[in-house]
């Protein structure tokens, strides 16, 4: 017998269509197929809105942020930027504060980020970590033995060489 292969949308046309058979109540078809009440009747009045697609899978993203800075103060900032452009997000913050106290201005990190989508600001060059040194191959026998490489190396040849 072979194995049985569905997938989410399947069980979903197929929970609806045992739903409307009406031999099945909803508390035995979510028993079923391990959902919640809820979830069904989403996908109820979702296939009762008349959409070709409700058994599709939808996205979870938000459709808004709620957190969003107003378009006027970001307007403001920016203009700001513009007028002093060597001023970064906390002193044009202090700036801004002085001169219009009444605003509720944002942190000065949403302000480096209105900049940054403005694309008023360059990123910062990194500089690159330094290697890390390693120790001489070598054990160290007397002074000065560590001075160079060549050095070392010509000293280990003379010894295997004097053996």
């Amino acid at each position: 017998m072979p194995f049985r292969e569905t997938s989410r949308m399947e069980e979903r046309i197929r929970m609806l269509m045992e739903y409307e058979s009406g031999n099945w109540s909803v508390s035995e078809l979510c028993r079923r197929h391990g959902i919640c009440r809820d979830t069904f009747y989403a996908w109820r009045q979702r296939k009762q809105s008349g959409d070709p697609e409700w058994f599709r899978d939808r996205s979870h993203a938000p459709q808004q942020c709620r957190q969003t800075t107003d378009a006027a103060i970001a307007e403001k900032v920016i203009a700001a930027r513009q007028r002093f452009p060597y001023l970064g997000p906390r002193k044009l913050l202090a700036l801004l504060d002085r001169q219009a106290p009444e605003i509720d201005w944002p942190a000065a990190s949403t302000i480096g980020s209105i900049l940054k989508r403005a694309g008023l600001i360059s990123p910062v060059k990194r500089r690159r970590r330094p290697l890390d040194q390693r120790r001489p191959c070598t054990p160290v026998q007397e002074p000065n033995d560590e001075w160079s490489v060549c050095a070392a190396a010509i000293r280990v040849r003379l010894q295997r060489q004097s053996r």
